[in-house]
C-alpha cells in the first residue's frame, strides 16, 4: 500500500492560553446562514434550554440535505485582539444524520480567515444530551471581526444554551518563516538553533531563536518531503527525504549549517518508505521505513551517516499484514532514543484490519528488536503510533492516532504509557479525548512539563502526564522544546511557525534538583537596595506565573515574568536604576494556586 498526502497535511499552529474574563456571548443580533439556509428552520427557543432563557436551534425542514446552515452572529475583536478567544455552550442534538457543532472564526482584512474551528474533527452526530463544549482561538492584532454559532450538516435538530466567552492570553508568538509550504518536522537544538523541514525539499533554519528564519533546498528538484529531523548542533542536522508515495527514500547529512548537503543514503526499492530518524550522538544515528521485500527496513550508523547498514531482517519480527512503521508527517518522532543504545518505534496501518497496535523496542542500538502488542484498539482504519517519547530508559509515553474516526469520549484514551522500558504498555485513563500528534517533555522540569499536539487541539500536563489541561482547539503538528521558555511550533496556515513567548531562560535560574514543597515568596536580598536586588521564589506546582512590580500607590511599573515555569525555586535579579527612591512592592501569582505581595525600599 502507498501512502497518501492526506496522513501529513492536518497540521495546524498553537497557541497555549490563560482564562479570564467569563461573559455571556448573546448580546449581538442573531442570523441564518451556511451553504443551504433554505433547508434549516432556525432562532431562539427559550422554552428548551439548559438553565437560561437564551437558547437557539436549527433543524431540517426537508429530508434530505447535502450542505449545511448556522444559526450564527458577529462581534468586534475588542478585547480580545491580540490574545484570544475561548467560548464554550451547551449543545443537544437529535436525528443528527452527519455532524453538527459550535463553530469560531476570527477574520482580517478583506474577510481573510485568521483561525477557524467548527469542530468537524470532533463532531457531534445521532442524539445526545446536553453537554458542554468548547473553542479556543486565536485572535491577532489585525483581527476585524469574530463569527460564531452553531452549525448542522445535513439533517436533524440541534439545540445551543448557555453561550460564553472570555479572554485566552497568549503564549505563542507567530514568526515569519519565508514560506507558504507545510511544515513536517521540527528539531530545537537550543534556544537559538532551530531546524525545520517542509516539502518541496525546502529546509529551514535559524540561530537567532526564530528571529530570522533561512530557507532553501536540499535536493534538487522538489518531489522531497522531509519528514523528520535529527539535529546535532548549529551546523549539523540530518534529514529524512522521502517522495509523498514511496520508493524514493533518502538522508542528507550538513556539517555547515546548510551551505552544502551530503546524500548519504538513497533506495528506491517498491515499498521503501523513510519515516523518522534519530541520534545519540553524533556518532550513532537510526532511521527506520516501513517494510521492504517483507521485512522492516532498519538503517543504523556508527560514524555520523559516512555508511548506513541495513539491520539484517531475521533480527527483527516480522511486519504484520499491511503493517506500517508508524504514521509521518506529524512531527518525525514516531521513532525515538534514549541513552546510549535504547530505541522504539510503533506501527500502523492503512486499513481497517483488526491487527494490533505493536511498539518495537531494542536495547543494542537497533541491531536486535522485539516487538509487544499495545491495549489500543484494534479496530479503526488509518491508524497507529506517530509519536513517542522517553524520559529514561523505563518511563515513557506513546500517542495514538485513527485518521479515519474522530477520538471517543466513552473510549480509551489515546496515549500510552511503559515504566519498564516498553517491555509492556498502559491506557493512561487521565488523558483527553485527543490523537496525539506529537509528545514532548520540556527539557529543564525534571521530566514534569509536557506539551501534545493532536487534530483536536493542544494540551499540556505539568506533572508529568498525570492530569492534562487543553490549551486550544486548533489543529498543530510538528513540535519542539528546547527549554521551558524555547519552544516550537508549526502548522496551518502552511509556512506558520509559532514560538512559545516565556521569560528568557537566562533571566530565570532553575534549581531542578530541589523540589519546594509549597509556594513562597521570599524576601529581596538586599533590602534596601541599589540598583540591584534579588527575588527568590518557589513553585511547588508547575503552571503559569506573573512576577510583577508596583508603587506605593499601587501603579503597575513593571511585568518582570509572566510565563510558564516547572515546579521548583527560582530567583530573579531585578535592576530598578531606572526607578526613583522609595517604596515599591512586588507581587507573584500563580494560576490557581498562589498569591503574595511583599515590600522592598530603595534608596539611592
Amino acid at each position: 500500500m502507498k501512502k497518501v498526502k492526506t496522513i501529513s497535511v492536518l497540521l495546524l499552529f498553537g497557541v497555549v492560553f490563560l482564562y479570564a474574563q467569563l461573559e455571556t456571548a448573546y448580546p449581538q443580533t442573531w442570523f441564518a446562514s451556511g451553504s443551504r439556509p433554505d433547508d434549516y428552520e432556525m432562532g431562539g427557543d427559550p422554552t428548551v434550554s439548559h438553565g437560561t432563557d437564551s437558547a437557539g436551534f436549527i433543524r431540517s425542514k426537508v429530508s434530505e440535505i447535502d450542505g449545511f446552515g448556522t444559526w450564527m452572529t458577529k462581534i468586534e475583536p475588542g478585547k480580545y485582539a491580540g490574545h484570544g478567544i475561548r467560548m464554550t455552550a451547551f449543545v443537544k442534538t437529535t436525528d443528527v444524520e452527519n455532524w453538527a457543532g459550535l463553530w469560531l472564526r476570527v477574520d482580517g482584512a478583506g474577510g481573510k480567515q485568521l483561525s477557524f474551528d467548527n469542530m468537524g474533527n470532533r463532531p457531534i452526530k445521532g442524539t445526545t444530551d446536553w453537554q458542554q463544549y468548547e473553542i479556543i482561538l486565536d485572535v491577532p492584532e489585525n483581527s476585524t471581526g469574530i463569527f460564531y454559532g452553531i452549525i448542522l450538516n445535513g439533517t436533524g435538530e440541534a439545540w445551543i444554551d448557555g453561550l460564553q466567552s472570555e479572554i485566552a492570553l497568549r503564549t505563542w508568538l507567530i514568526q515569519k518563516s519565508g514560506i507558504t509550504r507545510p511544515i513536517f518536522a521540527i528539531a530545537a537544538v537550543d534556544a537559538n538553533t532551530v531546524w525545520a523541514g517542509a516539502d518541496k525539499s525546502i529546509y529551514l533554519r535559524t540561530i537567532d531563536g526564530g528571529e530570522h528564519w533561512e530557507m532553501n533546498r536540499i535536493a534538487v528538484g522538489d518531489t522531497m518531503v522531509f519528514f523528520s529531523i535529527a539535529a546535532i548542533d548549529q551546523n549539523t542536522a540530518y534529514f529524512i527525504g522521502q517522495n509523498y508515495y514511496g520508493g524514493d527514500g533518502r538522508i542528507y547529512k550538513t556539517s555547515d549549517g546548510g551551505e552544502n548537503w551530503t546524500l548519504q543514503y538513497q533506495n528506491t526499492t517498491p515499498g521503501v518508505f523513510l519515516s523518522s530518524i534519530a541520534f545519540w550522538d553524533e556518532n550513532h544515528g537510526l532511521a527506520v521505513s516501513d517494510p521492504v521485500n517483507g521485512s522492516f527496513l532498519i538503517l543504523t550508523t556508527t560514524d555520523g551517516g559516512d555508511t548506513w547498514t541495513q539491520v539484517p531482517t531475521e533480527n527483527i519480527p516480522a511486519p504484520l499484514p499491511n503493517e506500517f512503521a508508524g504514521l509521518p508527517g506529524q512531527g518525525g518522532t514516531l521513532l525515538t532514543v534514549e541513552g546510549t543504545h535504547n530505541a522504539w518505534f510503533g506501527n500502523a496501518y492503512p486499513i481497517a484490519n483488526n491487527q494490533p497496535i505493536r511498539i518495537f523496542r531494542s536495547t543494542d542500538q537497533g541491531q536486535h528488536w522485539t516487538a509487544v502488542n499495545t491495549p489500543l484498539p484494534t479496530d479503526g482504519g488509518f491508524r497507529g503510533i506517530p509519536t513517542i517519547v522517553f524520559k529514561d530508559s523505563l518511563n515513557g509515553l506513546a500517542g495514538y492516532v485513527d485518521l479515519t474516526n474522530p477520538p471517543n469520549p466513552a473510549g480509551p484514551p489515546a496515549l500510552l504509557k511503559t515504566i519498564d522500558g516498553g517491555k509492556s504498555w498502559t491506557i493512561v485513563p487521565s488523558f483527553l479525548p485527543i490523537h496525539p500528534l506529537t509528545i514532548a517533555y520540556v527539557p529543564q522540569t525534571n521530566h514534569s512539563a509536557l506539551f501534545v499536539t493532536s487534530r483536536q487541539g493542544t494540551a499540556y500536563s505539568a506533572d508529568g502526564g498525570v492530569t492534562w489541561k487543553i490549551l486550544n482547539t486548533q489543529l498543530h503538528g510538528p513540535l519542539a522544546f528546547a527549554s521551558p521558555t524555547a519552544g516550537w511550533a508549526a502548522g496551518r496556515p502552511n509556512g506558520r511557525i509559532v514560538k512559545f513567548a516565556g521569560q528568557p531562560a537566562t533571566e530565570v535560574i532553575v534549581q531542578q534538583e530541589q523540589y519546594p514543597a509549597a509556594f513562597e515568596l521570599r524576601q529581596n536580598y538586599p533590602n534596601p537596595f541599589n540598583p540591584c536586588t534579588t527575588i527568590a521564589y518557589s513553585i511547588a506546582q508547575s503552571g503559569f506565573i506573573e512576577l510583577k512590580i508596583y508603587d506605593i500607590l499601587g501603579n503597575e511599573i513593571q511585568t518582570v515574568i509572566n510565563a510558564f515555569q516547572p515546579a521548583g525555586n527560582y530567583r530573579f535579579d531585578f535592576d530598578a536604576s531606572q526607578l526613583a527612591s522609595g517604596i515599591y512592592f512586588y507581587r507573584l501569582q500563580v494560576e490557581g494556586n498562589f498569591s503574595e505581595t511583599m515590600k522592598m525600599l530603595i534608596i539611592k
